[in-house]
C-alpha cells in the first residue's frame, strides 16, 4: 500500500520548493540540471517529503517516454543520500518503491532498467526489496497514479493576469517565451495546469508559453474604463461635494462673534 506524505500547499511552499518545481518543469538529462535539482533537495532535510511529492507528481503527469530525466534525478538524490548515510531520504522513496517501479516501466525501458539495477545494491534498497517491488509493480501502478494525480492548487483565473518572473528562462523549444528575473509578464490564458501563454511587457508583439512555477502572480491587469464610465466619472467630479459644504457651514456656525466692549461710568 502507498503511504501518504503531508506536503506543504504550493502557495505556502518554501522558496526552495518553488525553485525545485521550476526545475522539474524544464528538467532534461543534462548533468548540470540534475546536479542543481539534487542540491536543492538537500538544502533542508525537513523539505524532502515535500520535494518528493512534487517529483512524484511530475513523474505521474509526464508521458511514459519522457520520464527518464526525472528518474535520473531520483537516482541522483538516492545515491547522494546513501553516501551521506541519510536514511530519511531513502525511507521516503522506499515507501513508494513499488509504484515508482511501475511508472519506470523497466520491462521495456532499458535505460531505466539500468538505473533500477543499481538500486539493488545493499547501501540503497537491496536486491530482495527491488525483486519484491518489481513483482508487484503492475498492481501498484494505478494506486500511485491515483495518489499523485488531482487538481493543482487554486490559481487566479482572471485574465489577462500580471505576473513577475522569479527565474530566468532560456527557451529550449519553439514557442517558449524568454523570461528574465524580475520582469513583468502578462499571462493571457492557461494552456494547461502547468503552462501560461502570454507576453513580456517589454515585447508585447512576441507571445509564447512559460511555466506557471516560474512566475508569481501580481494581480489582474487593470481594466480601462469604458466611454460611459469615463462620462459618469467626469459628471461626478463636477458635482459640489456635500461633505465639503457641510464642513464649511459647520465652521461658520462655530466661529465666535466679535467681542462687545462695555464702558462703565464711575
Amino acid at each position: 500500500a502507498c503511504s501518504r506524505h503531508t506536503a506543504q500547499p504550493a502557495n505556502m511552499a518554501a522558496p526552495a520548493v518553488k525553485e525545485f518545481e521550476g526545475l522539474l518543469a524544464t528538467l532534461t538529462s543534462s548533468r548540470s540540471k540534475i546536479s542543481a535539482a539534487t542540491k536543492l533537495c538537500f538544502q533542508d532535510t525537513k523539505l524532502w517529503p515535500t520535494m518528493f511529492d512534487r517529483l512524484a507528481r511530475q513523474i505521474v503527469k509526464t508521458p511514459a517516454g519522457s520520464r527518464e530525466p526525472l528518474f535520473y534525478l531520483l537516482d541522483s538524490v538516492c545515491q547522494n543520500a546513501a553516501k551521506q548515510n541519510n536514511s530519511d531520504y531513502l525511507s521516503v522513496v522506499s515507501k513508494e518503491l513499488v509504484g515508482l517501479l511501475g511508472l519506470a516501466d523497466i520491462a521495456t525501458n532499458t535505460k531505466l532498467a539500468k538505473v533500477v539495477q543499481g538500486w539493488r545494491k545493499p547501501h540503497l534498497f537491496g536486491d530482495a526489496e527491488i525483486t519484491a517491488a518489481t513483482a508487484n509493480a503492475a498492481s501498484a501502478l494505478s494506486a500511485m497514479v491515483s495518489k499523485y494525480t488531482g487538481p493543482g492548487p487554486a490559481v487566479v483565473q482572471t485574465f489577462p493576469l500580471r505576473v513577475k518572473a522569479m527565474f530566468d528562462l532560456t527557451p529550449n523549444t519553439a514557442g517558449q517565451l524568454k523570461l528574465t528575473v524580475g520582469e513583468e509578464v502578462i499571462a493571457e490564458r492557461f494552456l494547461d495546469e502547468n503552462w501560461y501563454e502570454g507576453f513580456t511587457s517589454s515585447q508585447p508583439e512576441t507571445r509564447g508559453m512559460f511555466p506557471v512555477t516560474y512566475v508569481e502572480v501580481i494581480g489582474p491587469v487593470a481594466k480601462a474604463p469604458t466611454e460611459a464610465e469615463q462620462k459618469h466619472q467626469t459628471t461626478e467630479q463636477k458635482k459640489p461635494q456635500p461633505a465639503a459644504a457641510a464642513t464649511a457651514a459647520a465652521t461658520a456656525t462655530a466661529r465666535p462673534a466679535h467681542p462687545t466692549t462695555t464702558t462703565t461710568t464711575t
